[in-house]
């Protein structure tokens, strides 16, 4: 293991806000949000993000530096767990810290009786496809536009697990 992964509880909303926040602006076009949008929400609304999704932070030296949540689709596939708002601290990356991010949300999504993992990927190509497809993420033919961006695509990708 290269971090401590943590599920956030209940009444860590502030870690969850800060962490977020960083991943927005490290990497603003990598997530179908943006930071102003995020800034601007009130501790109620990070604490229902906790009760809606698991979210784990990946720790080094007691310093957040990943991110990741797993959820329940919202679709009528009971089989399946999503994968969302991954991110990792430039510094961090190469090293580790996404796989166990990765390992936390699949441990997580076959404890509540998922057989399968699904995530959107923004973008065709690029390091955080060909990381998923490391992790056993297999594209599926479901593509669709980004919101708010046009002609930018997100790909569906699925592990079993």
């Amino acid at each position: 293991m290269t971090a401590l992964v943590r599920r956030l509880a209940a009444d860590d909303w502030a870690t969850l806000r800060s962490v977020r926040l960083a991943a927005l602006a490290d990497a603003p076009l990598a997530f179908n949000s943006t930071h102003a949008d995020e800034a601007m929400l009130a501790a109620t609304a990070w604490q229902a993000r906790l009760e809606e999704q698991a979210w784990f932070v990946a720790f080094k030296d007691e310093r957040p530096v990943g991110i990741v949540s797993g959820g329940r689709l919202r679709e009528h596939r009971s089989e399946a767990r999503t994968l969302r708002s991954m991110w990792v601290d430039e510094a961090r990356r190469g090293t580790g810290v996404a796989n166990d991010l990765v390992d936390a949300v699949a441990s997580w999504a076959r404890d509540d009786g998922a057989t399968q993992l699904m995530l959107w990927a923004i973008g065709r190509a690029g390091r955080a496809h060909a990381f998923y497809q490391r992790c056993g993420f297999v594209p599926t033919d479901e593509v669709r536009e980004v919101a708010g961006r046009q002609h930018e695509l997100m790909t569906c990708y699925l592990l079993q697990l």
